[in-house]
């Protein structure tokens, strides 16, 4: 190899280097970009946890509820129905 050579290959080591440098500063705002979408989903799905957390937590009070309801309603209607046979 003789000094041509050598400065020529030099240069393109340059070249490529100021391309490689450039794409990554074309990347950095990108990969900023997905490094904040990745901590709002972190978030989110927290919040999805909390509110299906809540959401069983009303179901079950809503069933307690539903059963108080369904053990009133069977005597209520032996009372209707003593009501109707009296009249």
């Amino acid at each position: 190899m003789n000094e041509l050579d050598v400065e020529h290959r030099l240069t393109e080591v340059e070249q490529r280097a100021k391309s490689n440098s450039h794409r990554l500063e074309e990347l950095e705002p990108v990969v900023k970009e997905i490094h904040i979408m990745s901590n709002t989903m972190i978030q989110l799905v927290e919040e999805v946890k909390h509110t299906n957390e809540t959401v069983a937590s009303l179901d079950k009070k809503v069933d307690k509820m539903d059963s108080r309801w369904m053990r009133w309603r069977v005597p209520r209607k032996r009372v209707e129905r003593c009501k109707t046979n009296t009249i």
